[in-house]
């Protein structure tokens, strides 16, 4: 079936984008069945999202530049078992920072908590 797929679309971009040109190939009538599931399964192989910088995934990534979600896990593979260990970490620093108190006016940097002082 891959083959079969290659020759549909062949050269015509990156796996993820062939998602959205299989879509509207297949919506119009130009492309079989079995061709549009091939192209399906490329552009995204498994649960989680694509590997497009779409909303998702710059979500992710801005969590994680600024300081919201642990290093390294808005590139982690949803299936990956070290995703499975970040989720876990993620848990217990999230325990930890409640226990402290600490609340997103109060650990950004340059920021001043919202909170009336006594």
């Amino acid at each position: 079936m891959a083959a079969r797929s290659n020759r549909a679309l062949q050269g015509q971009g990156s796996e993820h984008r062939l998602g959205f040109r299989g879509g509207g190939e297949f919506t119009a009538g130009r492309l079989d069945p079995i061709d549009f599931k091939e192209i399906e399964k490329r552009a995204c192989p498994g649960s989680g999202s694509c590997g497009g910088m779409y909303t998702a995934n710059t979500m992710s990534a801005a969590f994680e530049a600024l300081g919201m979600s642990l290093p390294y896990s808005s590139t982690m593979a949803n299936e990956d078992a070290e995703k499975l260990a970040s989720a876990a970490e993620s848990a217990r620093v999230l325990v930890e920072a409640i226990k402290r108190g600490l609340r997103r006016a109060t650990s950004s940097p340059g920021r001043r908590s919202r909170t009336p002082s006594a």
